[in-house]
């Protein structure tokens, strides 16, 4: 890397709030392994929900770096730099999982993630990937509202209109997980009833049901 690219990363060192400014603006692979390096995608980094009890107010910030993340997005899609696509899976496999142990949910990272699945070529996702870290996010506490229309409107489609097997595979085991059911008391109060809903009622039906029936038929 250049001298000034060093000297602007020792800054961003040592004036951790400059990064909700710089990370919007930063571009290209090149930053990737120095960024690294440095700690800045380690699972710790991502914020978990600041709740305050006293108030009943949840406050969940963005993780700034991942800013950086989805705008080089596009670069992984291309043969030569697959090695950069396996270090994004591993990252997102990384930081949903400690998240997971550790009770530190972020939806809005959750969103930026499957946001980026789109990018990643589809030979170096696996099964446990839609198992395991799609379901942490569309599970997390306080909401999957961003993270359902991405998956099932565009992540959900990728995978239908390729046509290998391993793309059917993971298609059908996201349509498991979008259309898995919770039950819950009818909202009466004075019904002893539940009913059974989808994990994004409303969006499921519309948009899985109606919008993309044929590919998912």
């Amino acid at each position: 890397m250049k001298h000034s690219q060093i000297d602007a990363l020792n800054r961003l060192d040592d004036h951790p709030e400059l990064g909700l400014l710089f990370f919007p603006k930063l571009k290209g692979l090149k930053w990737f392994n120095e960024l690294e390096k440095r700690g800045y995608f380690n699972p710790s980094k991502n914020p978990g929900p600041q709740v305050n009890e006293v108030e009943s107010t949840v406050i969940v910030n963005s993780w700034p770096v991942l800013e950086y993340l989805n705008n080089t997005a596009d670069e992984i899609e291309l043969p030569e730099n697959e090695i950069f696509a396996k270090k994004y899976i591993d990252l997102i496999r990384n930081v949903s999982i400690y998240s997971s142990d550790n009770d530190t949910g972020n939806y809005r990272t959750w969103w930026f993630f499957s946001k980026l699945l789109l990018h990643i070529p589809v030979n170096l996702l696996l099964v446990s990937d839609i198992e395991h870290l799609v379901a942490i996010w569309l599970s997390d506490k306080y909401g999957s509202s961003l993270v359902c229309p991405e998956i099932g409107s565009n992540f959900l489609p990728r995978l239908l209109n390729n046509e290998n097997d391993h793309s059917k595979i993971l298609a059908v085991k996201v349509i498991e997980l979008l259309t898995e059911i919770s039950w819950h008391p009818l909202r009466s109060a004075d019904s002893n009833k539940i009913e059974a809903n989808f994990k994004d009622n409303e969006y499921i039906a519309s948009e899985i049901f109606q919008s993309h029936s044929r590919l998912v038929g």
